[in-house]
């Protein structure tokens, strides 16, 4: 369980580092941090970093500002709802969650810095005579699903029914003194749908003072028998609700209506549950196709502009068949009846196969297509299996040179031109990834270089 972790962040001067703190200084029965802070220290003085011989005079100087120079601490308290009866059992449901900001001049930072002792103690820098600025807070209602009706404590679906956002208090009315009276301005917040309440975690002084908080993202949901999904929702009493319409499955939503009575519709492919048309509030329709592992290879649109047929072909009138080798997607011609396509190539990090590996694996026990894969491919791992159980000289079963073999990769085309049109033209943009999905390296060619 995590108690203390500091943070350094450096850009070149290793004496001017960007420095901050976390303390968890409180957990509930169950582990949950109930009491935590968030310290981010002042920047060191000037004059105890050495001057940087590669930046001009004067410009590490006047990166220097007076609120740099300042020590800022950030203080959460936090309540959470727990279940924990035979039937039910479901702990750390979001409740209540307060913020206050201490600020303080550098010299308050000790010289050891702060730790989890120094701040729980009774005279230390969370004291109660620590002056705090008010930063926020935020309570989460439940309701139960079916009759949507508001709960103390929630069920064990946790159906959110709208969240209370602290937006104003005492402090933020002082904007308005000179030209509205306390009276006035309390009718204007009431009509325009805030409330009046108090603080949640309040401090000696602040139990009866008022804050006022806004109610938003409310939500209304199914029974039991669709599975207590939503089908209505909205940010606020005062804006109109969004309607959601589920298949017969309740696995996907097909539609969805906004107040304004506009309606947007979505086919799916349900070997993936992913919608490969849309229909928007415009009649565009956006149109995707999968691979069979579930990958976009190809996605067009069409519908009107000004009042005029617009757009790619649907694929049922021109359709498009995918590249299968990164040749003959990087040579396609033009003009093509999409908007976009993609070619995958995620095993080309393995070796080919030569013959004399092919039939060293077939004269084996070990299972030939747990080393080879159907494209003819190495895959490495099981190569180290059958090394291992294998009695044949790995002098005997040379696998290709290296420079066969090349990071995973995606290419994407786009066309800037709608089909027929003769002077269409591609975008071709390679991306090297490794093993995680994580960029390694992008190419862009346009067919116009």
């Amino acid at each position: 369980m995590s108690l203390e972790q500091w943070d350094y962040n450096y850009e070149r001067i290793t004496e001017d580092p960007l420095y901050s703190q976390n303390v968890n200084l409180a957990f509930d029965d169950n582990g949950a941090i109930i009491h935590n802070v968030a310290i981010n220290y002042p920047r060191r003085p000037i004059s105890i970093i050495p001057p940087s011989i590669w930046l001009p005079d004067g410009n590490f100087e006047q990166s220097y500002d007076p609120q740099q120079l300042l020590l800022r601490i950030s203080e959460n308290k936090i309540r959470f709802h727990n279940l924990k009866t035979p039937e039910q059992w479901r702990l750390n449901i979001a409740d209540i969650q307060q913020t206050d900001m201490i600020t303080l001049p550098a010299s308050d930072v000790p010289a050891e810095g702060f730790s989890l002792e120094s701040l729980l103690n009774p005279d230390g820098i969370l004291s109660e005579n620590t002056p705090r600025e008010y930063a926020g807070q935020s309570k989460i209602y439940y309701l139960e699903g079916g009759d949507n009706k508001l709960v103390e404590i929630p069920t064990i679906q946790a159906l959110v029914a709208f969240t209370e956002q602290a937006e104003l208090d005492k402090q933020s009315f002082l904007a308005f003194e000179p030209v509205l009276s306390a009276s006035q301005i309390e009718a204007y917040l009431t009509n325009a749908g805030y409330i009046k309440t108090k603080y949640l975690f309040p401090r000696p002084g602040e139990e009866t003072a008022d804050i006022w908080i806004a109610r938003l993202n409310y939500s209304e949901y199914y029974d039991e028998k669709a599975f207590y999904y939503p089908y209505r929702q909205r940010h606020l009493l005062l804006t109109g609700a969004t309607d959601y319409q589920w298949d017969k499955y309740y696995c996907v939503v097909i539609s969805t209506t906004d107040a304004a009575g506009f309606y947007t519709q979505a086919d799916y492919n349900y070997r993936f549950l992913m919608p490969y048309s849309i229909k928007d509030i415009n009649d565009n329709i956006s149109y995707v196709d999968f691979d069979a592992f579930g990958r976009i290879s190809s996605s067009r649109i069409w519908g009107t502009e000004e009042g005029q047929l617009a757009g790619f072909p649907p694929p049922d009138e021109v359709p498009f068949m995918p590249p299968d080798t990164i040749d003959a997607a990087l040579s396609m011609p033009t003009p093509q009846p999409v908007a976009q396509f993609y070619f995958y190539a995620p095993a080309v990090w393995m070796k080919p196969a030569t013959k004399d590996f092919i039939s060293a694996v077939t004269n084996s026990q070990h299972q030939y297509n747990q080393v080879v894969n159907e494209q003819g491919y190495v895959n490495f791992i099981g190569y180290q299996r059958w090394l291992r159980k294998s009695n044949t000289p790995v002098d005997k079963v040379q696998l290709a040179d290296d420079t066969e073999r090349q990071s995973p990769y995606i290419l994407t085309v786009n066309t800037d031109r709608y089909y027929p049109d003769e002077q269409q033209q591609q975008r071709q943009q390679i991306n090297f990834i490794d093993g995680a999905g994580r960029s390694l390296q992008t190419a862009l060619r346009d067919t116009r270089w």
